[in-house]
Formats: C-alpha cells, structure tokens, sequence
C-alpha cells in the first residue's frame, strides 16, 4: 500500500450546455490529479423531469449533460441540497442512477432516509475512506423519509434577538432584530452519531453540508460553525461547504480544515429571464446590494454577483490517514471561456485577486487561517498552503 494519496474537491457542480464534455477543458489536469476526486452535483439530470410543487427556479438538466463527470474525473458526488428534488422524485433517482453507472458514489440522498444517510465509502489502497453529506436548505417536501426519497436534511432553529450593546433595538418596537440560528438538539445528536458511526468504520471521514445564507458573500451563520465544530468534534476529517454562491472562509479547528464555502466550480443556470417578469428582475437587482440572483446581460448564463467567479480547486494530501498539507489552486469561472473554470498563478493579478479574497473573508469573520505561496505545482500551477494559526 502506498502510504502518500490525495483527495482532490471542488464546488457546485451543474452542466446545461451544448457542449458539456468541454466544460472542464481548463481544469482537466487539476481533476485527474487526485487520488479521490469529489464534487457537489447542485441539480437533477433527467430526460424525464416531473414538477416539484414546492421548486422554486428548477435547476434541471437532460441525461447527456451529466453523463460525462465520471470522465472529467469525479469519483464522490455529494447530493444532499436545495435543487437535487427539483425535477421531483423520478428525476432524483434518474440522477442517483446516472452517477452510480459512472462509477460515482453518491452521498446524501437516497430512494429513502435510509440510503440518503448512509456514507459513500470508497476502498483505497487499503484505506476506507467515508463521505457524508446534509443539507439544511431544503424545499418543502426534500427530504428522504421511510420509503420517501429525497436527501439527508438538518433542521435549524432561526430565532429574531436584540443583543445587550443594541439597546435602540431593545426599546423600539418595530426595530428590525439580530438572527441567531443554531440546530435542533435531536436533529445535532442525529448528526454527531452518524459522524461518529462513520468514524468507527473508516479510516478517513468527509463531510460534505449544504448551509448558510447565499445572498450575501462573507457572513456566516452561527449554525455553520455549530455544525462544522460539531462535525470534528464527532471524528470528521474535514468539512466541505456549499450552498453560497461565493467562496466563503477557511477554517482550521483542532488542525481539521473547514472550508465553509467552495463556491462555484461549473455551475450552468440558465432560463431566469423566461420565468421572472421585468418587475421580479428589477426587485432582484436591487435587492442585497446587488448580490441577488437575476438575470445578468454582461454574463449570460450565469446571473450571478462577479465575485462568484472566482473559485478554487481544493489538494489535500495524505499520508495513510493522515493530512500532510492543505493546498488550494485558484480559478477564475471565466466568461470569455464559455463560463469555464480556469486555473490561476499566483504570479498574476487575477490569482493574487483570489488569494487576497480568500485571506480577507476568512479574517472579517475571525479566523486566524495563514494562506501561504509556497504551496507545491499542481497541474502545472503553485498553489496556497493553507495553515492553522498555531501552525
């Protein structure tokens, strides 16, 4: 058994194109670099889409636009978010059955509760390496339950509060409150078992959570960090977040990383300006300082804020169990590509753009994380070598 492997991550991963074998053209290097290569799929691909009366916008696509990530390299797939039921249940199972014939495993959703819960494990070299996934953002009627499909769902408490320094807010009736969020006790002890359960059986554990609130970049929510503490306090490796539309900080808690947001890495959504009318559009322009999701002329087919381009190919390295070193590729979601991720030197202005944000978003929320360059190439590109801050 050769002890040294690695695990390759990327974000959200949804293809709707003319041409989605090209769509990792740029990256093709960086994906089948790894050992392990994991990915959220963030949608449903079927030929068969039924309506989900809770959906909002359906992020679905044909068969043939999800038939080639096992090529591309992708050997997990976590499952479990906002979007995977939105062609409803025949659509999640045509989704969970395209990837099983890649030779994808799947993590967090499932024909019933039972399956959407239990870990992916793949074997390695001798090692078993298990990879859980939970979403918190869900539709109505998203989750797996006995002989229900849909995905593995935590519930959160959001509680309105006026903090002891906001003593206007605690006089006034009408003021607008604080949130504070944290998880249902039972649904938190559910989850710790499970990563706990996970860990007694496998050499290495991922957990993979879909969480937080998209609409801004930066801010994370109180039970983003319960959750991810709770994660590797119960024996999880490291935890990959989703859900944002951006990049979000990176944590290093008990020498485990927790990266709260891997953005974007090919995510195709198209349609918006079919279905919202030019009141909704305006409504959305100007809703969050700008960071809504509308449709967008500069950037067709991607109605996103310009700061979700940027994004990031994730290396962790291995030794048996054991990480040896963190390490991050830059990328651009470049629409002068076609919307398709590219890597970046740390030697040019886009790179340093995307180091330098990753470094002040994970500083403005508190995180001491060092985001060093003098990380290893990798597919040809020096990469960040992320280190806790005692390190």
């Amino acid at each position: 058994m050769s002890d040294e492997w690695t695990l390759g991550a990327v974000g959200d991963i949804f293809l709707n194109r003319s041409d989605p074998q090209a769509a990792f053209a740029h990256v093709g290097d960086l994906l089948h670099a790894p050992t392990i290569l994991f990915g959220n799929c963030e949608g449903a691909f079927t030929d068969s889409p039924t309506i989900a009366p809770s959906a909002g916008f359906r992020v679905v696509s044909g068969l043939s636009n999800g038939a080639h990530l096992g090529a591309a390299g992708f050997d997990v797939m976590a499952a479990a978010n906002n979007h995977i039921v939105d062609a409803g249940h025949e659509g999640l199972i045509d989704t969970l059955d395209l990837l099983s014939a890649q030779n994808i495993a799947v993590c967090g959703a499932g024909r019933d509760r039972a399956e959407a819960t239990r870990p992916a494990v793949l074997d390695m070299r001798g090692l078993k390496i298990a990879f859980l996934s939970y979403t918190m953002i869900i539709q109505a009627g998203y989750d797996a339950r006995p002989g229900v499909p849909g995905c593995a769902y935590l519930r959160v408490h959001t509680v309105p509060y006026f903090p002891d320094w906001d003593c206007w807010g605690r006089l006034e009736p009408g003021a607008l409150p604080h949130m504070r969020t944290f998880a249902y006790p039972e649904d938190k002890a559910t989850f710790r078992n499970a990563v706990a359960a996970a860990r007694e059986t496998a050499d290495v554990v991922v957990v993979s959570m879909h969480w937080g609130d998209s609409r801004l970049p930066v801010v994370l929510t109180d039970y983003e960090i319960e959750l991810g503490h709770t994660a590797i306090d119960s024996g999880a490796d490291m935890v990959f977040g989703h859900h944002h539309h951006f990049m979000k900080a990176v944590e290093v808690y008990r020498g485990k990383p927790i990266f709260y947001g891997m953005g974007h890495f090919v995510f195709d959504l198209i349609g918006l300006e079919a279905v919202l009318n030019a009141q909704s559009i305006a409504n959305l322009g100007g809703f969050s300082n700008g960071y809504g999701i509308y449709p967008r002329v500069e950037s067709p087919g991607f109605p996103f804020h310009a700061d979700a381009r940027m994004t990031m190919y994730l290396s962790l390295t291995m030794r048996g169990s054991d990480i040896a070193g963190i390490h991050i590729v830059p990328c651009l979601i470049d629409p002068a590509q076609n919307n398709r991720p590219v890597p970046l030197s740390l030697d040019d202005t886009a790179g340093q753009r995307v180091a330098d944000y990753l470094r002040t978003i994970t500083k403005a929320v508190g995180f001491d994380t060092v985001f060093a360059e003098d990380g290893p190439l990798i597919g040809g590109y020096r990469s960040l070598r992320v280190l806790g801050p005692s390190t």
